[in-house]
């Protein structure tokens, strides 16, 4: 088995941070918002023994232990805020006499299986930076592998809870739509189908198809205003020249409706039969007492509506 802990993909995931400058290794992630504040440096402890010792230990960190500092107050050389949650440090391990690794974490929490630092025996002084979240009463754990092992601890920054900055002001409203009780806004487009199926013969009066608006009509519709024109031809499409889409693209010019025929059974003779009545609420179509007479009577088509 390697004495060395190797790094998952998953370990480097929730340990690295990046920054301008470098990579900051973290062990965990306090919760809640905390903001950072540097400072001078300042070492919290170094185990070394005089005239290197800060803290106090004198001794190095054996194999398989865990060494558990407190950070609030004064410490060492440090004197920091209580109730801060997290430090960043510089870390260094001097003297490792057998391959291993650090990690620090904080002292409440179960050790991770992470590595802020890595050596080999007899390696000169190896420094690197780490965040670390700490316990809820502000204390701090390292861990070495095997071997022993100085450590000397700068901390250059703490974290401590924060509300958070104001809040921004608020951004423009965006586009709100539009309602049945609701002017549609000028230049919009508003389509539709129109079905119809008669199974019985009429009993000879007119009909009616109503349609309506998704919407108010800005100003009112008259009957001058569809574009329905039907004659005796048999095309399926809008008579009116000012109407120029199909029946799967209907389209109007402003202040209009146009209507497409789509497809129709029993009906030969169309003439008359595009009247309409209209108000500012939607349109009919009327079914002309001659188109009534016949059985089976379908329609299918689409309409297309834009406000001036």
């Amino acid at each position: 088995m390697s004495r060395f802990r190797s790094w998952s993909s998953a370990s480097l995931a929730a340990a690295l941070i990046v920054v301008a400058g470098g990579v900051l290794t973290s062990s965990a992630a306090s919760t809640g918002a905390a903001a950072f504040v540097p400072i001078a440096p300042c070492r919290l402890f170094d185990t070394r023994p005089a005239p290197d010792t800060v803290g106090t230990r004198t001794t190095p960190l054996g194999p398989g232990e865990t060494y558990t500092v407190p950070t609030w107050g004064p410490n060492g050389n440090c004197t920091l805020p209580t109730g801060i949650t997290g430090v960043s440090a510089n870390v260094t391990v001097i003297g490792g006499t057998a391959g291993s690794f650090l990690t620090v974490f904080p002292a409440d929490k179960p050790r991770p299986v992470t590595a802020n630092l890595n050596w080999v025996g007899g390696q000169a002084p190896t420094p690197n930076a780490v965040t670390a979240a700490l316990s809820p009463t502000g204390t701090l754990s390292f861990y070495n592998l095997a071997g022993t092992v100085h450590v000397a601890v700068d901390i250059v920054g703490y974290y401590e809870p924060t509300a958070g900055g104001p809040a921004g002001p608020t951004g423009p409203a965006g586009p709100r739509g539009f309602s049945a009780w609701d002017l549609i806004p000028s230049g919009i487009t508003v389509k539709g189908e129109i079905y119809f199926d008669g199974q019985t013969t009429g009993n000879g009066s007119s009909d009616y198809v109503a349609v309506p608006l998704p919407g108010i009509a800005p100003v009112a519709l008259r009957d001058a205003t569809v574009n329905f024109a039907a004659d005796a031809s048999t095309s399926t499409i809008d008579d009116d020249p000012a109407c120029t889409g199909v029946v799967g693209v209907p389209t109007a010019p402003a202040g209009k409706v146009c209507i497409y025929l789509g497809s129709r059974n029993n009906m030969t003779d169309l003439e008359g039969y595009g009247y309409s009545e209209l108000t500012d609420r939607g349109f009919l179509i009327r079914f002309l007492p001659a188109m009534l007479q016949k059985e089976d009577l379908y329609l299918y088509g689409t309409w297309a509506y834009t406000a001036p």
